[in-house]
């Protein structure tokens, strides 16, 4: 989710976008310029690696993949393999994990944004 605090954009904001399937990131091209600390794209076709080790290489860090199954992967994990800092960042605000459990999906933390 991307919120509108009124932050110019390229801001982190400490959201993180969780995209589904990014193929060859039309998509993500898109939601890198919106306001978040990064996209995590969760592809299961390694034929799309090429085109998502680009957009890596482009954005200083700010995307990352994972190769895999979003039905039977945890969030949770994932997020901290890619962007540990951000999840540190947000257990230190919290002070304890993120509204998450072992296996559990990371829905509590992260809110959902529809786009046209």
């Amino acid at each position: 989710h991307i919120g509108g605090d009124g932050k110019p954009d390229g801001v982190d904001n400490g959201k993180l976008i969780l995209e589904i399937g990014p193929g060859p990131g039309a998509l993500t091209r898109s939601l890198l310029t919106r306001q978040a600390a990064g996209v995590l794209g969760v592809e299961i076709d390694p034929r799309f690696n090429s085109y998502l080790e680009q957009i890596h290489q482009q954005t200083g860090g700010k995307f990352h993949w994972a190769n895999a199954d979003i039905m039977s992967s945890d969030e949770y994990t994932l997020i901290k393999e890619h962007f540990p800092s951000l999840i540190a960042r947000m257990e230190g605000e919290e002070g304890n994990e993120v509204g998450a459990q072992k296996g559990g999906r990371v829905s509590n933390e992260f809110e959902e944004e529809e786009y046209d």
